[in-house]
């Protein structure tokens, strides 16, 4: 994905950010249970595939890695956040007056199968 988003910006001049919107099931820190897949399953499973833990965000009622200074405008082509982990199915990220991005969830069902298939492009 970024490989496209980088030759249509050497192309166009227009910049695209790829975010890949990871949904799971639970998030709070006494959730974490066998058959529920939680958002530090997920955080987990993105650094066994070499994602390093920057490009990785946690947007929560109890966690919002994305109010880090590092990470407040997505944008930005110095932000490294590739992954947003939320247990919402879609989430809309205000990043100045005006500019909203709407994220959408890429896929339903074995999450890690969907994910892997995501990442090899």
């Amino acid at each position: 994905m970024q490989e496209k988003a980088d030759t249509l910006h050497a192309e166009t001049a227009r910049t695209i950010r790829p975010i890949c919107l990871v949904q799971v099931e639970r998030t709070g820190k006494d959730q974490r249970e066998v058959g529920y897949i939680h958002a530090e399953d997920a955080q987990e499973y993105l650094l066994t595939l070499g994602v390093k833990e920057q490009q990785i965000a946690i947007k929560t009622s109890e966690k919002n890695d994305l109010k880090e200074p590092e990470n407040l405008d997505l944008l930005s082509p110095t932000n490294q956040v590739c992954f947003i982990i939320t247990k919402q199915g879609d989430l809309e990220l205000v990043v100045d007056e005006d500019t909203t991005v709407s994220c959408a969830l890429i896929f339903e069902g074995e999450w890690e199968t969907g994910l892997s298939k995501v990442l090899e492009g």
